[in-house]
């Protein structure tokens, strides 16, 4: 199986960028990368990480404790992201999450410290209060999310808050207690 094959790869060998295919051949049988599985590539030592239109879903802890990684694209294609699935990537600075995640779940980005920007794409209804935690470097976050969640509110340290044009309600909560410098509308 693709898991066996997946399971045996030397994540030391990656050296930079991983590109992860769209298909994979395997005992002389191709398979479409659908999913990035959990804990997939915990500790892996890559700066980005290029995901497929293929992908749908990324697991629990699929890019936990990759220090390394700086910069991600979630595809448009990606409905589910699994909870801690960027936990601990202390240098990722920068995300921008797919138009078709819902949801956040529990420590998907906790402990990145140099995480800067955040685009939230506009199918967002529900983040978990921990999603960010120890994030203390975010100040710029891109809101599209279409039906802002009424419970949710931004970290502290957030500065900067651009609304896109898809936004149709900004909860009360959203930015209750930031020290905001800029808001654009």
């Amino acid at each position: 199986t693709y898991e066996q094959y997946a399971s045996s790869y030397n994540y030391d060998e990656i050296d930079g960028d991983l590109i992860i295919p769209s298909t994979v051949t395997y005992s002389d049988k191709t398979y479409t990368v659908a999913s990035i599985g959990n804990d997939a590539f915990t500790n892996c030592p890559m700066r980005s990480v290029t995901i497929p239109s293929t992908v749908t879903s990324i697991g629990k802890g699929a890019f936990t404790m990759c220090t390394m990684l700086t910069n991600v694209t979630i595809p448009n294609n990606v409905t589910k992201m699994g909870d801690g699935a960027f936990y601990y990537c202390y240098n990722l600075r920068s995300i921008s999450i797919s138009d078709n995640i819902t949801s956040i779940g529990e420590v998907t980005f906790m402990y990145c410290d140099r995480l800067h920007t955040v685009t939230f794409g506009k199918g967002i209804t529900s983040i978990h209060e921990t999603a960010f935690s120890g994030v203390s470097s975010l100040r710029n976050v891109i809101w599209n999310a279409e039906h802002c969640p009424n419970s949710y509110t931004l970290p502290e340290n957030v500065t900067n808050v651009t609304f896109g044009d898809s936004v149709k309600h900004i909860p009360a909560s959203l930015c209750c207690g930031l020290r905001i410098s800029s808001v654009t509308i």
